[in-house]
């Protein structure tokens, strides 16, 4: 018996291995998995090795050729993702001279994220600033509408897609879509693709919708598109066509792939949420729930972001259902896996942290909630597609948990949140129009720094959002304008001396159920009281 040789092609490795002329079927075991070969004859081990890269394990297989010397073990490998591999197995690739990001022939597929790897921020982030060295490098000598430039820069998209770099993404397509728009190759569709993913996470979902249809008329209808299509027209609450879009893409998966197999997961979820919006909640979580099963099947244990993603649908119907506790369990695995696997200030880590305030609140676990909402409320503030509603629900049930159902207040706990407040009221004031709208955040920063004692603070603010609330034409805003006129007399009345508010103090039973965190009245009426 002798060693062994391979050969490969684009999607195929072939590795040979001589066999005594004797050798029958019975006596070969091979072992086939994503990332390993092994192999025994007669009962002894002759190849178990780490391959360089990926396989398909249920599509390889292995026959026997020839006869006497000329006998061989023939194992057929299909590679997992099309391309040359530089070595078969792994100690022979770290065996060879390392290339560096920046070399012409260094091969940016490496680089990019295997869905059946464990998802790591720190890894993701390192990758990112590797491909974005390369990308500027290759723009600056070879021009935008050059193959290794286009290649590397949708390296880094699909990276950076990861982390929600939307605003930069968004920045390098503006300059990217019009150049591969002039090509008739591959990269015309992955531009379109990639604009539309973006819109989509930004949440601008008729720009995205128009960008997919258009994809759909150049490739026809696949098992993705439909999907992506259909996940637009839900978000855009035309749920019979989004239904029919997500029937058309499992229809697309069982032809291409088989039953439970492909992104089976994201359609299921995506019929769960059109259910649930139609207000079956009871019918969507079955349909959720086996979306999250097969995430989690597919993690085989390690932490994955769609798992997360379809364990927070479960928990929010767990909570329309008032299954409180079983909610629970679902959002604190997700904010772990989150953490883990897109980092601690990803939007996606933001969302289920609100959740989780959200959860917890509901259940009246006041300090849990308290920290959960604070952390939200820290990264949905710094989000590159921020939206203010989510932010002023955020801040509103954070002032809930302090304020209502309570028989004892203390302001200075305000104080933890002033960091967050001054933040986001100058990113209200330098990115938004100056309407009602940035009003009504100014204004209820201005409440938060009054209940926190900062009275000077919190009138600036008050004088921001009053001219903004009297200009206002949209919407009657006689009761916000008194409300701000109201509070900005108790600062008044507390800077002059005239009042001595406590910063700790008892809430009437009376009032301990019904404070209301836009008035301030339970502070007053307490300061009445010691009036």
């Amino acid at each position: 018996m002798g060693g062994h040789d391979w050969s490969q092609s684009d999607s195929e490795v072939v590795v040979k291995l001589a066999v005594d002329a004797s050798t029958g079927k019975e006596q070969i075991k091979v072992r086939f998995e994503s990332s390993r070969l092994s192999v025994w004859i007669a009962g002894r081990s002759v190849f178990a090795h780490e391959l360089s890269t990926k396989v398909d394990p249920e599509e390889c297989y292995w026959q026997l050729e020839g006869a006497g010397d000329a006998r061989k073990l023939v194992i057929m490998l299909c590679k997992k993702r099309n391309g040359q591999w530089k070595a078969l197995t792994k100690d022979e690739e770290e065996a060879m001279p390392k290339k560096d990001v920046l070399d012409e022939d260094f091969d940016v597929l490496n680089l990019e994220h295997d869905d059946d790897d464990p998802e790591r921020v720190e890894e993701q982030e390192e990758n990112e600033r590797k491909l974005e060295a390369r990308y500027k490098k290759f723009r600056a000598e070879k021009g935008l509408d050059n193959e290794d430039t286009l290649q590397t820069f949708f390296a880094l998209f699909d990276n950076c897609i990861q982390l929600y770099r939307l605003n930069k993404l968004s920045d390098y397509l503006e300059e990217i879509l019009p150049v591969c728009r002039k090509r008739n190759d591959k990269y015309k569709l992955k531009a379109i693709q990639a604009v539309a993913f973006v819109k989509w996470k930004q949440s601008k979902f008729r720009e995205a919708l128009p960008l997919f249809h258009e994809m759909e008329d150049i490739l026809g209808k696949g098992a993705a598109l439909c999907e992506n299509i259909a996940h637009t027209y839900n978000s855009l609450g035309d749920y019979e066509k989004a239904e029919d879009y997500f029937r058309q893409a499992l229809r697309f998966i069982e032809q291409e792939h088989g039953a439970n197999q492909g992104n089976r997961g994201g359609v299921l979820l995506g019929l769960g949420l059109v259910r649930d919006r139609l207000g079956k909640h009871r019918e969507a979580l079955p349909v959720c729930r086996k979306a999250y099963e097969f995430y989690m099947d597919r993690a085989n244990g390690a932490p994955a972001s769609l798992q997360a993603k379809a364990g927070i649908s479960c928990a929010k119907l767990h909570m329309k259902l008032g299954e409180m506790a079983k909610a629970e369990i679902l959002i604190r695995e997700a904010v772990h896996m989150y953490e883990v696997t897109c980092g601690e200030t990803s939007p996606l880590t933001a969302s289920a942290y609100h959740e989780l305030g959200k959860c917890l609140w509901k259940q009246r676990k006041r300090s849990d909630a308290q920290k959960a909402l604070q952390r939200a409320y820290e990264i949905e503030s710094q989000k590159d597609a921020w939206d203010l509603v989510t932010l002023l629900e955020i801040h509103n049930m954070l002032m809930d948990t302090h304020l209502k159902e309570t028989d004892h207040i203390e302001r200075s706990r305000f104080q933890d949140y002033f960091k967050t407040v001054e933040y986001l009221a100058a990113r209200v004031k330098r990115e938004l129009p100056q309407d009602g709208n940035a009003a009504v955040y100014y204004k209820a920063a201005a409440e938060l720094k009054a209940w926190g004692g900062r009275y000077e603070e919190a009138k600036e603010l008050f004088n921001m959002a009053i001219p903004l609330f009297r200009t206002e034409t949209s919407t009657d805003c006689t009761g916000l304008l008194q409300s701000c006129e109201d509070m900005m007399a108790f600062c008044n009345r507390n800077l002059e001396g005239k009042q001595n508010s406590p910063m700790d103090f008892e809430v009437p039973s009376k009032v301990a159920g019904e404070a209301d965190p836009s008035s301030g009245q339970a502070a007053e009426e307490e300061e009445e009281e010691e009036e």
